[in-house]
């Protein structure tokens, strides 16, 4: 109905996430059942993205960024800002017109150094990005560290490397296959073969979250159970709602309970369908979760209601 009334946004949204609609030039953003959950205050609204959901929206020339709860996380104080990646990296102007990247509570995490580049505003959660620094392309860590002092002219937007790694084009217009160490492989199949050395790896996987999720796959499969864990915690600490999961189950049928609810919670609040569900399982008969589990989809979770929320859900549940 509400696409019907208020335009609705060129964006490319994820289905289930909030999704923004616009009005006399204003955007707000509404569930999935039609509710609003932003008061129409946007200039620009974008989609939900990275680990932590969260969408770039703009008042006036002023950036910030808001959950899927509406929440203003950032409130619209940069004068341009760019949205988040999967390693919770997003470029953002710095008041000395310069530009550095900041975390995901809007913090400057790297110096205020860079100029704007197109290819600056990609973080696949490899750990490495590729601002402009006078004129040239250079690749730096999650600090604001060079790995190398090499410069490149391109880098190939949506090559993901497993997200390890980064494609590039050197000045030379030779291509290449840059890692963490800041070496560079000529052909993927080298590249690819670095990446199975779990020392080459494991030596930057503090800072990389995909590393860790490799890492965590290697070791369980070899049934080292302690060395898995140990990556999945702090893959779970970096924000991936997936491992959250996965530790909430094993500590709360290890009987930790209260800390495998903190991680359930975390990756609910991340709109983590079997999460959302768990949370309802677990005792959380509360309409947050309940809403949120029917909005990513999960319809299965209204047989698990009380007959009172049954009642209180029942106009948003497809006739159920």
């Amino acid at each position: 109905a509400y696409r019907d009334n208020y335009e609705y946004t060129s964006h490319a949204i994820a289905e289930g996430d909030p999704i923004p609609f616009g009005i006399n030039g204003k955007f707000a953003y509404f569930d999935r059942f039609g509710k609003r959950i932003t008061q129409f205050k946007y200039d620009e609204a974008g989609p939900f993205r990275g680990f932590d959901s969260q969408a770039l929206v703009k008042v006036g020339d002023k950036s910030g960024y808001i959950d899927i709860d509406g929440k203003e996380i950032v409130p619209p104080t940069f004068e341009n800002a760019y949205s988040f990646g999967w390693g919770g990296r997003a470029l953002a102007r710095h008041r000395s017109g310069k530009y550095g990247y900041i975390d995901a509570m809007g913090k400057f995490m790297t110096p205020c150094i860079y100029d704007y580049s197109f290819a600056g505003t990609c973080d696949y959660g490899s750990g490495l990005l590729t601002p402009m620094l006078n004129g040239e392309l250079i690749v730096i860590d999650y600090s604001g560290a060079r790995v190398s002092n090499k410069t490149y002219k391109e880098e190939y937007r949506g090559y993901y490397l497993s997200g390890i790694g980064i494609k590039l084009v050197r000045n030379d217009g030779d291509t290449v296959f840059v890692g963490w160490d800041g070496v560079e492989y000529h052909s993927y199949e080298d590249f690819n073969n670095k990446l199975n050395d779990i020392d080459y790896v494991e030596s930057f996987a503090d800072d990389n979250i995909n590393a860790q999720r490799k890492l965590r796959d290697f070791y369980y499969d070899r049934k080292d159970y302690e060395k898995s864990l140990k990556w999945a915690i702090m893959a779970a600490e970096n924000g991936d709602s997936e491992d959250e999961l996965q530790l909430a189950v094993s500590l709360i049928s290890g009987g930790d309970e209260e800390a495998g609810m903190s991680y359930l919670q975390a990756a609910a609040r991340k709109g983590n369908g079997k999460a959302l569900i768990l949370m309802v399982v677990f005792g959380s008969d509360s309409l947050y979760y309940i809403e949120k589990s029917l909005m990513y989809g999960q319809d299965g979770v209204f047989e698990l209601l009380s007959d009172e929320n049954k009642r209180k859900l029942k106009p948003f549940c497809n006739g159920r």
